[in-house]
C-alpha cells in the first residue's frame, strides 16, 4: 500500500433522489447543472456503482459503515439501526488513506 505523503482534500456530495440522468455531464441535453457538471470535470464520478438501497437513510447508513442495510439495520427512513462499527471517520485514521 502506497502511503501518501500529503493527505488529499476530499468534498463527498451526495444527492438525494437524483438519477444519473438527472444531470448535464452524464450526457442528458434537457437539464442545465453547470455547477454539478463543473464538480464532475474536476474531481471523480462515480459511473458504475451499486447503491444499497433506493430508500436515503439506509443508503446513508450503508456510506458510512460500508455494511449492507441487513447488517447495520437502517431499513427504512424512521427506523433506528445498529451503526456503530467501522465507519468513515475512521477511515481516515487509517494509514495510507
Amino acid at each position: 500500500m502506497k502511503i501518501l505523503k500529503k493527505k488529499p482534500n476530499i468534498v463527498f456530495v451526495l444527492t438525494d433522489d437524483q438519477g444519473a440522468w438527472a444531470m448535464g455531464c452524464a450526457g442528458n441535453p434537457d437539464v442545465q447543472t453547470p455547477n454539478l457538471d463543473r464538480l464532475a470535470a474536476n474531481g471523480v464520478r462515480f459511473d458504475e456503482f451499486y447503491c444499497a438501497s433506493p430508500v436515503c437513510s439506509p443508503a446513508r447508513a450503508s456510506i458510512v459503515t460500508g455494511k449492507i442495510p441487513s447488517c447495520h439495520g437502517v431499513q427504512d427512513w424512521i427506523e433506528k439501526g445498529n451503526v456503530d462499527g467501522y465507519k468513515y471517520p475512521e477511515m481516515s485514521k487509517v494509514p495510507g488513506f
